[in-house]
């Protein structure tokens, strides 16, 4: 299980990378775009299916229990 976490994921939660930042939360849906924290994805697994190198992950509070498997790796 993952704690809860405002911060992107690799970030400090300051702008200026390129890239899109994308949102998971417990009460999301992965049916949504993910783009913002009034429509984020519900799992980790939908993330990576979109997440590129340069993007942002924020994790918004909740507990989450996945196993974590990134499909794509790299720098921005």
């Amino acid at each position: 299980m993952l704690p809860h976490s405002s911060a992107p994921y690799g970030g400090s939660g300051t702008a200026g990378v390129c890239g899109t930042t994308y949102y998971v939360a417990r009460t999301g849906a992965d049916a949504a775009t993910g783009r913002s924290q009034d429509a984020p994805f519900a799992t980790f697994q939908r993330a990576w299916e979109v997440l590129q190198p340069g993007d942002r992950l924020s994790i918004l509070d909740g507990t989450y229990a996945e196993q974590l498997a990134p499909a794509v790796s790299g720098t921005a």
